[in-house]
């Protein structure tokens, strides 16, 4: 949350951006931090310390692209058209840009993309933390 308040300030007194919406979006980019944080630990707890080194790749080299935040889906190529909301950045752009600019219209898929992101990091950590040393690649 600190985190996402941070980011929200940054950008309102550096840019300007999402005046009057601070609260929708200190909880969607607070959504989309925790989204990210339970697929990592997911990660970590599955592949040990490569398991960050997935998250970025998969966060970074993938998603980034992928995402649409830097040019509208519709421009996109049509692998990354695809997939761009599905991704956790591409629902939490999504979510943030139809929250600030369109009063809120169009923000169930970025939220259950999101959730559902979210429900997988934990619920999967929970799984494999169970029963960690049983996976052959965790011994």
């Amino acid at each position: 949350m600190l985190s996402a308040t941070a980011v929200v300030l940054g950008s309102r007194a550096a840019l300007g951006a999402v005046r009057g919406h601070e609260v929708q979006a200190v909880a969607s980019l607070a959504l989309v931090c925790f989204a990210t944080i339970a697929v990592v630990t997911l990660l970590h707890e599955l592949f040990g310390r490569l398991g960050p080194v997935v998250g970025v790749a998969l966060f970074v080299a993938v998603g980034s692209p992928a995402t649409g935040e830097a040019v509208a889906t519709a421009f996109q190529p049509a692998p990354y058209r695809l997939v761009s909301g599905y991704l956790i950045d591409g629902a939490g752009a999504d979510l943030l840009r139809n929250l600030t600019y369109f009063e809120g219209h169009a923000t169930t898929r970025p939220l259950v993309v999101l959730l559902a992101w979210a429900l997988v990091g934990v619920a999967g950590s929970a799984v494999v933390t169970g029963r960690a040393g049983s996976l052959p690649w965790r011994r």
